[in-house]
């Protein structure tokens, strides 16, 4: 799922926005950008009930196209899970990680590229 990470302030005083897995009785993280500040709120500007920036052009001006990118990496986080429960690797956090994060570094010239027309 998707969440605002309220247990972890970063400077400025906003939550890094977070997919959130569970595995074996563990609560797994992967923040959508690493260092994208873009992806960044106060606990104002989420909206808990859909999981999303607030639908607000003032607070949040980029709303439209950052939500669409926290839904596309939600679809890429479960992909990867699903292909390696499909071929029955073994899942750990760096697995993911590792395949998490090489398809978003390589996704993010095509996702600003569809982003921009």
């Amino acid at each position: 799922s998707r969440n605002l990470l309220k247990s972890k302030i970063l400077s400025g005083g906003r939550h890094p926005i977070y997919l959130q897995l569970s595995h074996n009785g563990e609560t797994l993280y992967f923040p959508i950008y690493m260092k994208d500040k873009r992806f960044r709120a106060y606990e104002d500007q989420w909206d808990e009930t859909k999981k999303l920036l607030k639908a607000n052009k003032k607070d949040n001006p980029e709303h439209q196209i950052l939500n669409k990118i926290i839904r596309k990496r939600e679809n890429i986080l479960y992909n990867i899970i699903e292909g390696m429960i499909n071929d029955q690797d073994i899942i750990t956090k760096k697995s993911i990680n590792h395949r998490f994060y090489n398809i978003v570094q390589h996704n993010n010239v095509i996702d600003f590229t569809n982003e921009q027309y």
